[in-house]
């Protein structure tokens, strides 16, 4: 659960970290669960749009799936180095 907090940290905007700073490491607990129970599922990317410098639509994903992002580029960051890809 540990390496969720530190991909949590990392997936953070910084006006979020102040507010969920205090809640991270029970979220994380639940989505590590949810990870080891099978039960977890990406959520709908979020959409909006941008005008600056022009319009364009954008997808993000929400907050736990960049968590989710982090935690599983940390783990097969050194196996992909490994391999020489």
């Amino acid at each position: 659960m540990s390496e969720l907090l530190r991909s949590a940290q990392l997936a953070g905007r910084s006006q979020q970290k102040a507010t969920q700073a205090l809640q991270l490491p029970a979220y994380c607990h639940e989505l590590s669960h949810a990870i080891l129970s099978g039960t977890y599922s990406p959520e709908p990317y979020q959409h909006f749009a941008i005008t600056e410098p022009k319009l364009r639509d954008i997808y993000a994903p929400s907050f736990k799936d960049r968590i989710v992002k982090m935690w599983v580029c940390y783990h097969l960051t050194p196996l992909i180095a490994t391999m020489g890809y």
